[in-house]
């Protein structure tokens, strides 16, 4: 299997993230990990599994994210499993309004008829340009190895 990990990164936090995922599942299968815009499409060729990641800004994903979904997802085949993520600050009522960038991510790829293959995933910062929670790359770590054990079972 080949994954491929698409993140945008605006304080540098859903990057750690997808690197952290990156880093776990290369342990298993080939992975290449790369910001949404920079993605090309000969890395595209054989790809198997894509995980996605943007932080959450107003309750949305980021341009370059919503480019990558928009219109790099079409030079991907059809059938590909998909895995979304998102940074974001802890829940306040804001978040009951506009909700996570995850959640809207996955809106989009099942209306492009996408199959998902695990409920998306937040990661919290400590603030809008603050670190990452503690211990958050490493639960990036264990959910990354826990998409590619579904994998293997399925």
């Amino acid at each position: 299997m080949k994954a491929l990990v698409v993140y945008d990164s605006v304080h540098g936090n859903t990057e750690k993230i997808a690197q952290a995922i990156g880093k776990a599942i290369a342990k298993e299968i080939e992975v290449v990990v790369k910001r949404a815009n920079e993605v090309k499409t000969e890395q595209l060729k054989d790809i198997e599994l894509v995980i996605i990641g943007s932080p959450t800004h107003g309750g949305w994903f980021t341009e370059a994210v919503k480019e990558f979904l928009n219109n790099t997802m079409k030079l991907l085949k059809q059938d590909i499993r998909i895995a979304v993520f998102d940074s974001r600050t802890p829940p306040v009522l804001i978040h009951k309004v506009f909700g996570y960038a995850a959640n809207k991510m996955k809106k989009t790829l099942i209306k492009q008829r996408r199959e998902i293959v695990v409920e998306p995933e937040g990661f919290l910062v400590e603030g809008l340009k603050e670190p990452l929670s503690e211990g958050e790359e490493e639960r990036a770590e264990k959910w990354g190895k826990s998409i590619i054990e579904n994998q293997k079972n399925s």
